[in-house]
């Protein structure tokens, strides 16, 4: 016998027993694990931030992965231990926009949220339609742009941005691609800004260069474990 936890739109979290031949999970049901402990940055409570056990059956990531997985990078959302430790890396306090590449259903941007980044500093770029929608319902007042995300250079000329928040997939591109995809990142953030990846890859899933400093950190409490990469001028 095997314990899960279930959640629906439609019901409150269930944890279940089953045992050989009991039913198991419907289409539409979510299986979870619970929250893990908060490991980085302390999220200030406020209507934008719901904090939830990380999902690891969610049918439109699912989808969205299967039908697009060069630009969808994993087909389980973040977990919130992963979201806060990513939006521990922006300063809110510092002057400027935030832009998030490849938001999903909001994980990130929740936590970008709570941790004081205001709704109208904060832009996010996605390619699914579906996810664009959830992310105009949950989160008013931020700018929600359905596109390529990896195209996010010609969308932000003349605005100072603090940091840049990506999870997209960037393993599969070449070194030269990821290397360009860097470079624009880092050329678009003002003096002081960050960009920050997140990825399974136990290396830099962007080569540096001269002058360009880069930290780590792992997130082994979400599913399946992640490092949190931040990138700035030296």
């Amino acid at each position: 016998m095997r314990a899960i936890q279930l959640c629906s739109l439609s019901t409150p979290f269930l944890t279940l027993s089953l045992s050989k031949g009991e039913a198991r999970p419907r289409l539409g049901e979510r299986m979870i694990v619970g929250a893990a402990p908060k490991d980085a940055g302390t999220p200030r409570p406020g209507p934008h931030y719901n904090p939830m056990p990380q999902a690891l059956f969610e049918p439109p990531f699912w989808r969205a992965f299967i039908a697009n997985p060069d630009k969808v990078a994993s087909p389980v959302p973040s977990g919130p231990a992963l979201a806060r430790a990513v939006a521990a890396e922006v300063d809110p306090s510092r002057p400027g926009w935030v832009l998030e590449l490849g938001p999903g259903s909001g994980a990130v941007t929740a936590a970008l949220l709570a941790r004081g980044v205001r709704p109208g500093e904060l832009t996010a770029i996605e390619y699914n339609p579906d996810f664009c929608a959830l992310l105009r319902r949950r989160f008013p007042g931020t700018t929600i742009i359905q596109g390529d995300a990896f195209a996010f250079a010609e969308r932000v000329k003349g605005y100072p941005l603090k940091a840049i928040v990506s999870g997209l997939p960037v393993l599969g591109l070449s070194r030269a691609r990821r290397r360009a995809f860097l470079g624009q990142a880092l050329e678009c953030l003002a003096p002081g800004g960050v960009f920050v990846q997140f990825s399974y890859s136990p290396l830099a899933p962007l080569p540096g260069g001269h002058g360009v400093r880069i930290a780590h950190r792992m997130v082994w409490a979400n599913l399946p474990p992640m490092q949190v990469w931040r990138y700035s001028r030296g």
